[in-house]
Formats: C-alpha cells, structure tokens, sequence
C-alpha cells in the first residue's frame, strides 16, 4: 500500500485504611490466586485502570465466582477490550465485572453460542432482567482467560450504584502486603514563562537517595521563584510479586503545612481521561517517565484531591514578600523544608524529604576600563537590584575559559558624597592578552550569582563568534527556551530580538551561563500568527555586527475559535475545532524530507508537526493533498510515526479533489 509518511506527534484489627464494609460479605472472585499483576488506579493511555488484575500464573481456565448474591446483568463477547466479560448486578446495587474470561459456565456458554449462530458473528452484546440469569454468592460464572488482551489475568472491576469504579479494597479484600512504596525520581516544573528553578525554566528530575526501606532523602540545593509544581516518580510493591502497582495515597506537606493530597477511591468514566493531568504529561512524552503531580492543575476536575480548590499544590514561590512567609500556599523567601508521604492501601508508608530555597539568583553588573595591558579596573559593582556587592569572587583564565584561577587583585575604597555608602574599585592584574576575567558573588543564603565575564584587551581572532554557533529551541505551551551556544568562548554579549507578525520586535534578556552559554525567554503572543524571527546580533570589535537568525511558522489555536495551520507547500493542514484545546495553543509545522527507505512505498513529503507534548480537549483533522497523477489512490493512507516504527492512523479518502484526511490527537 502507499501512503504518505507523516510525522503526527501533536500532540497519568486490618493493617491499612479502614474499609467500608466486612470481609466475609464479599467473597474473592477467582481460585487462581491472592495476588495482583495491576492495581486500581495504575495509569493507561488517556485512563485510569478501572480494577485489580489478579494472577493466574499465565494459564487459564481458573475458575471465577459471584462475589455476592444478584443476577448477571450483562454479556459481552469480542476480539478487543475486554473480551468475555460478565457484568453482574449485586445486591447492593452495585456491579462486579469479570473480564478476559476464557470461556463461561455451561449455561452462558451454551446461549452464547446460540446468539452467535444466530446472528452469524463472534461479538455480541445482551443485557439481562434479574430473573433471566439469576446467581448466588460463590457460584461458579466462568473461567479466567486472556480474551481481548494479550496475558492471561482476570480483569476484577467493583462499580458502584451510578457506575463509578471503586477501589475493590474497600469492600474488604485483603492481600499479603508489607512493603512500602518505591521513588525513583522526583521532578520539580516551573508552571509559566516567569518561573524558575534554579534560575532556570528547564523542569529538573533529581534521583532521592535511598536511606533505608521507606525512607528517602534529596540533599541537592534548590532555588526556586514564581508557580512551582512537584511530581513523583513511584510505584508500589506487595508480597510474593514483582509486579509494581499504583500508590494508593500521596500527601505533599511544605513546612510541615499539607498542600495537597491524593486519594485514590473512586473514579467515575466521565472523569477518568483526567489521568493525564494527574501525571505530569510534559514529562512522559518526552521519554522521561511516568509522575505524578503533586499538586492539581487548572482544568483537572479529579474529585480526588485535597484540599479543596483550583490549583491545591501549585507552590507560589514570591522573593519580594517578608522572610519566612508562609500564606497558605504563597512562600516568602529563604529556606523551606518539603516532606512526601506516600502509601500503599494497606498501611506502607514512605517518607521523601529534602529543602528548598525561595530566591532569584542574583546578576552582576559592574564598569569596567584597562589602564594599560597589565591591569583591569572594576568598579560600580551592583546587583540587578542595584544593590552593591562587597563580596565579589574574582578568577582569571589564561587559556580562553577552560580554567579559572584566582586572581590577583587589589581594593581601593572611593567615596562620594552623593552616596550613602563607600564604593569599591577592583584592580585586577593581567598576565596577557588571553586573560579573561570572571566576576560572581553569593547572597545571604550562600547562592552563587549569575557569572559577568570581562575579556580586558583585543582578543585573539579565534575567539570571535563563527560558524560554531548553535541555537537550540525548547518549547512549552506558550513560551519558547532560546540557547545560545558555541564551541568558541562568546567574547561581546549578544542582543537576541524576536519579531512576530503584526507585533513590534522585542529585545529578550539573554542570561549568561557561562562563557560560552546563554539563554532566554520568549512568551509568544496570541494571534500574532505567521513567520516568527529570531535574531542574535553580536558585535565585533573588528568589522560590522555578526547577526545569526532563525524563522519557524506559528499559529494560535484558541479555546474559543479553534485554529488551523498551514505548511509552507500549501500540501498539508491541521485544524482545530473551538473547545478541542484547554488553554492557547501555538502550532508549529515543518516540512522534512521525502521517505527514502525500500520498506516503504510512500509518496509525499514528512510533515512535522508540533507541539507533541500539550494535552488536547478534543481531536486534530488532518488534511494531505496527494499528486493527481498517483494510480492507486484508494491505497494511500495516512501514517504517524511512534518510535522507530510507523503506524496507520486511519484515513478518509477524497478522490475528487486529491486530499487524505484523519483525526489525530
């Protein structure tokens, strides 16, 4: 078959909590065992795990049984989902659904068999009165399997009286259990533009380190401003298996204060493809793994949290209050200590600690002049708060920046009477024209500072800005990371400058790294759609300024009107309906090579498009247009790309006007 390749990537006394009701009343549903392969809650793709898996060993053919007294209220058969399953009406008014059953007892299995003669198909569906198929409490209904998945297990559901899935836990079953939850990664985000982690917008993942069982610690510095959220890598742990499972509970506490908490009971359908606002969905894309947030996001309607809210969690890290404030979830700055808690049904519990620092890392600004080629002078040495710094480090490198050493200064104290206190002038020592100088400072909380570099003298022509610059883009949802890099020390600062359509250019600060390291922040504006530029200007001391520029199409895409995208080549369009998308969207397109690969008998261009990483409320269309002089057209088909491989997204055909269209998400 041909098809087009299309990039598509656009775009979770009982040990434990007390129970509702006794033991005895409900009875385990299978012989096969007493342990799990899946828990309730374990993240699905766009769902929730709506029951317990329990383990047959991979075999089939154990028997399943009535939990309790009722009727069987439901059968369904097919190749998919949940192959044979029962749903039985309790008589609680609840449903118990046993699934991927290999065969049912004689009685269902015989009028299944009659319905499928009957209508001359496999799948089949029927709903039951409670007088039809009536059963009691421990009667044999069927027998485990592996129908519509692909290991053996039995699929174990409990609903409750509005079809909500519940935890079965609740209603009184018991397994062996006394090993506590696992971390492996904690993850802390800024949530917007203006946030930081160490003075930064890059999500961090850090690695606890492991004291002993439950009991976790991370001793890595953090420096944190603006919405801040925390996620956790983890999973559970029970007896006598290796299967990892869900934690039940997780408690997020700053300064000993809860600022949220999540408890898994119940899940509704209608809520469950919030799984992936319940996980940190940035993150799993982009191959990092799965977390969970630690706080609720803006359009989660989860009822699963606490406390009550919009946003519960979210930490508002504000430098500029009183040290030590804490108002609600608002902190001041200076140091704050941070504890997770995390818990299994049955009573396990581990404890994740460590501190973090409320602060913006400071900048250096200072004057600077040579005398002659043996000495620099420094003065008006000043914070970007325009506070003065008497505890500047001063290092020198003699080999273009690969190493620092300190260097050898001398302090001068000059008075002004214009001024309220004494400024200072550095004298640094030189020993060639090579040296570069390096001036940092800490503040009150021992932080280094954002480094100034100051290169004295003409440098040598090779280390002038060349063709060894790079520039890397990040993006998020509605802002991008520029990164300035190069092989070469970056001698003159750069001014970076970014034009949208219909907008004036703006200058973007471009903090400094280090010498040969810068990056900036760029929000995008709404509706300023079309070609965007960046440009980097360096100046040069000895000929006009280098300028480096880069151009991407974007396109808004709003709640409210949708919006749609247009590659360059006019061949390929996605569009967006209003209400499919939570917040603006900034869609980006770009035209790759043609498939050249003998696997493949495709047609057309790749087309990337992006942002892969931003969840979705509803469907993409795409549109191909494919050439009039193909010959199978009824062949050609849409293709994404997961991975190394490549798969059918299903298409619909236009053949009067050459064009392949899919939804996508």
């Amino acid at each position: 078959m041909k098809f087009f390749r299309v990039i598509v990537v656009l775009f979770f006394v009982i040990k434990g909590f007390s129970s509702q009701v006794n033991a005895q009343d409900y009875l385990w549903p299978t012989d096969a065992s007493r342990y799990l392969t899946s828990s309730f809650a374990e993240y699905r793709s766009a769902h929730f795990h709506a029951g317990i898996d329990v383990k047959t060993w991979g075999q089939e053919g154990y028997k399943v049984f009535a939990v309790r007294d009722g009727y069987i209220s439901q059968i369904r058969v097919s190749p998919f989902g949940y192959g044979k399953v029962i749903y039985q009406k309790l008589d609680t008014g609840e449903t118990a659904v046993y699934a991927h059953l290999s065969r049912f007892n004689d009685e269902l299995n015989d009028y299944v068999k009659q319905q499928q003669q009957r209508n001359n198909a496999y799948r089949l569906t029927r709903y039951f009165k409670a007088d039809r198929f009536p059963v009691t409490k421990g009667q044999l209904i069927g027998y485990t399997g592996s129908t519509g998945t692909g290991a053996p297990h039995l699929h174990f559901e409990i609903r409750d009286v509005h079809n909500r899935p519940i935890n079965p836990f609740l209603r009184g079953y018991q397994i062996r259990d006394n090993v506590p939850p696992s971390v492996t990664a904690l993850s802390i985000s800024p949530l917007d533009a203006n946030s930081r982690i160490n003075a930064d917008v890059l999500p961090l993942i850090i690695a606890p380190k492991f004291k002993r069982p439950g009991v976790y610690e991370i001793s890595e510095s953090l420096l944190l401003s603006g919405n801040i959220g925390f996620a956790v890598n983890c999973f559970d742990k029970a007896d006598g298996v290796e299967h990892r499972f869900a934690v039940y509970k997780a408690d997020f506490y700053v300064d000993g204060i809860l600022q949220f908490s999540s408890q898994y009971d119940r899940i509704s359908f209608a809520h469950t493809h919030f799984v992936n606002m319940d996980r940190d969905y940035r993150l799993r894309m982009r191959g990092f793994g799965s977390f969970q947030n630690l706080y609720k996001t803006k359009h989660n309607q989860l009822p699963v949290y606490r406390p009550a809210g919009d946003e519960v969690g979210v930490l508002r890290c504000d430098p500029s209050l009183a040290d030590g404030t804490i108002l609600g979830q608002v902190l001041g700055p200076g140091e704050h200590n941070y504890s997770i808690e995390l818990a299994d049904f049955w009573g396990n519990v581990t404890t994740l600690t460590g501190k973090f620092l409320v602060a913006e890392k400071i900048m250096v600004n200072a004057e600077w002049e040579t005398p002659n080629e043996k000495m620099v002078t420094i003065r008006n040495l000043r914070s970007n708060h325009g506070k003065m710094i008497n505890n500047a480090q001063v290092l020198i490198s003699e080999d273009g920046g690969w190493s620092w050493n300190e260097a050898e200064v001398s302090v001068d104290t000059l008075f002004n009477k214009l001024k309220p206190e004494a400024d200072v002038q550095i004298n640094v020592e030189l020993i060639d024209q090579n040296n570069i100088v390096k001036l940092s400072t800490v503040d009150n909380w021992g932080q280094d500072s954002h480094p100034l570099f100051i290169v004295p003298v003409e440098s040598p022509t090779e280390l002038i800005p060349d063709s060894t610059m790079f520039i890397e883009k990040d993006f998020y949802h509605d802002y991008v990371r520029i990164e300035i890099n190069a092989i070469q020390p970056i001698i003159s600062d750069p001014e970076l400058w970014i034009h949208q359509i219909g907008a004036s250019a703006q200058q973007v600060e471009l903090i400094r790294v280090n010498l040969n390291t810068f990056f900036a922040v760029y929000q995008f504006i709404p509706q300023k759609d079309g070609v965007l530029t960046i440009e980097i200007n360096f100046p040069d001391r000895h000929s006009s300024p280098r300028i480096y520029r880069d151009q991407f199409d974007i396109q808004t895409v709003t709640p409210q009107d949708g919006g749609t995208i247009i590659s360059q080549d006019g061949k390929c369009r996605v569009s967006l309906a209003p209400r499919t998308v939570y917040d603006n969207l900034f869609l980006r397109m770009n035209r790759l090579p043609a498939v050249n690969d003998p696997k493949y008998d495709a047609i057309g261009y790749v087309y990337d498009v992006q942002p892969f990483d931003v969840l979705l409320k509803g469907k993409a269309t795409l549109e191909l247009e494919f050439p009039v002089s193909d010959t199978l057209p009824k062949k050609l088909g849409i293709y994404r790309q997961v991975g190394d491989r490549w798969r059918f997204i299903g298409t619909n055909r236009d053949l009067q006007n050459q064009k392949l269209t899919a939804n996508i998400s």
